[in-house]
């Protein structure tokens, strides 16, 4: 026989076989496909050691699992690969000395702003920061709930208009 038959014999015999072996190890059909297709090409490439295979199917279902091995060690590689990449930019933005100028400049400007607020917008914004509802800000500072939001309106207004005081 010729290695084209040989080897159309051996996709007939066995294709289904690694297709359902490799979607039962990898629960996609994307990568059972692609693992298919990868054992058949290797099976191409090596076409001269099919040539007398005393064992055809075990020699086929011992190049499918290696090649899902390899796939798996690619794929591990690449995630690690992308999160030592994620983690570098991710040090880049946090340890840039000019970045950190910036925001220690912002972290300032924000304080001074805040300090420039009378007293009570000043607490409120304080308590909304830490999460507080208006509603429990108002029961704690004895007010009405629409006096919150108004000096809520009022400190917001205040911080925006020195921010851009500061910026200018």
């Amino acid at each position: 026989m010729r290695d084209k038959e040989i080897f159309c014999r051996l996709f007939s015999d066995y294709g289904l076989l690694i297709y359902r072996w490799a979607y039962n190890h990898s629960h996609s059909k994307y990568q059972a496909e692609e693992i298919l297709q990868e054992t058949f090409l290797k099976l191409w490439l090596n076409r001269n050691s099919l040539v007398g295979l005393r064992q055809p199917r075990a020699y086929v279902l011992r190049v499918a699992r290696n090649t899902m091995i390899d796939r798996i060690r690619r794929q591990k590689k690449e995630v690690l690969e992308f999160e030592e990449y994620k983690r570098s930019v991710r040090d880049d933005l946090l340890f840039d000395p000019f970045q950190s100028e910036i925001r220690k400049s912002v972290k300032s400007s924000v304080q001074s702003a805040l300090e420039k607020l009378p007293v009570k917008q000043r607490n409120i914004i304080q308590l909304k920061e830490e999460a507080w509802e208006e509603k429990r800000i108002a029961r704690e500072l004895r007010i009405s709930i629409s006096t919150v939001k108004n000096h809520l309106q009022m400190a917001k207004k205040n911080m925006r208009r020195s921010l851009v005081d500061l910026r200018a």
